[in-house]
């Protein structure tokens, strides 16, 4: 099989573990099949560990449980959740909000936090991909979305990107799953092309910005920093799903930031897809650094040191 396929396949295993989107489905049956025994809450034990490694990113309170409320608002087509369902509170509203990037789809558009301080200069940015196996999910969903908002404080703005997922409504490429999955990622990286475009209009430096993203993200993110380069100075990968992108990394390549959660029981958060990819940066002389929980078994970030702050550090001279 060569580099190509591998990298299709892997997408097509990404895709095939996600939980059905609710326009996909029917919102009610899906619910109903989930929710066993009828009390309007979905936990572990009735989805099950496969599903539930989906679903517990919708747990926005955090009490092991994804009620109807919480599925509901956060998988809708075109839904936007106020609360923030991974890592952290609502926090402060962006500076730009729902821009549009692309006619094609409902979900095709961003939002932009922007530093208060003003600057002589243009802000580098951060351009992030939410997780929900390109099947549920919206651009509110950021994982450690304090830590990345908290980069506003360094003078470094944020985009939150939205696209289109399989099962909507307006999403109307056909073909194999492989197909469907590379021309969402391709569609989400028209925002990446859109930001440097119009990168004067929201004070945006195009040159200087970093292509981050969780699960299904993250795959976006390596996808258009290493496979189709969209001119990423770096990549954060957060909750690896797949090792495929290894085929499009050499010694050339920006450097990838990984930091996996999961324990090795999460079939599609595997900590052997990061610590993979690692392995294969050292082997071609790519820059890579690795991160993990402890019950990742992966190395772990130094000191009382977050992720997020830490990345960004490693970076920093890839950025000037």
């Amino acid at each position: 099989m060569n580099t190509w396929a591998q990298f299709l396949a892997s997408i097509v295993l990404l895709t095939s573990v996600g939980v059905p989107c609710v326009a996909q489905q029917g919102g009610g049956d899906l619910w109903k099949r989930l929710d066993k025994n009828g009390d309007k809450a979905i936990s572990r034990n009735e989805a099950g560990a496969r599903v539930w490694s989906r679903l517990s990113r919708l747990d926005g309170n955090g009490d092991g449980q994804v009620t109807s409320d919480e599925f509901l608002a956060r998988t809708a087509p075109g839904g936007e959740s106020q609360d923030n369902p991974t890592r952290g509170a609502e926090g402060p509203k962006p500076t730009f909000s729902d821009i549009r990037y692309s006619k094609d789809y409902s979900r095709s558009t961003l939002d932009i936090w922007l530093p208060k301080t003003p600057a002589k200069n243009p802000f580098p940015m951060v351009v992030y991909f939410h997780g929900g196996g390109l099947r549920m999910g919206n651009k509110s969903m950021i994982f450690f979305k304090d830590d990345f908002l908290n980069l506003t404080n360094q003078g470094i703005a944020i985009v939150s990107v939205g696209y289109p997922l399989l099962g909507d409504q307006d999403f109307k490429v056909g073909g194999p799953k492989r197909e469907q999955a590379i021309a969402i990622m391709e569609h989400a990286g028209k925002a990446v092309s859109f930001l440097r475009k119009h990168a004067e209009k929201y004070q945006l430096d195009g040159e200087r910005f970093v292509l981050a993203g969780n699960s299904a993200g993250c795959g976006i993110a390596q996808y258009n920093t290493y496979a189709k380069p969209l001119g990423a100075r770096a990549c954060f990968g957060i909750q690896q799903a797949s090792k495929g992108i290894i085929n499009y990394i050499d010694a050339d390549s920006p450097p990838l930031v990984l930091y996996t959660e999961s324990g090795p029981d999460d079939s599609t958060h595997n900590p052997s897809n990061a610590a993979d990819t690692k392995e294969h940066c050292d082997k071609v002389g790519a820059t890579c650094f690795l991160f993990g929980s402890k019950k990742s078994g992966l190395p772990q970030l130094p000191g009382d040191q977050k992720f997020v702050p830490h990345a960004i550090s490693l970076i920093k001279e890839s950025m000037k």
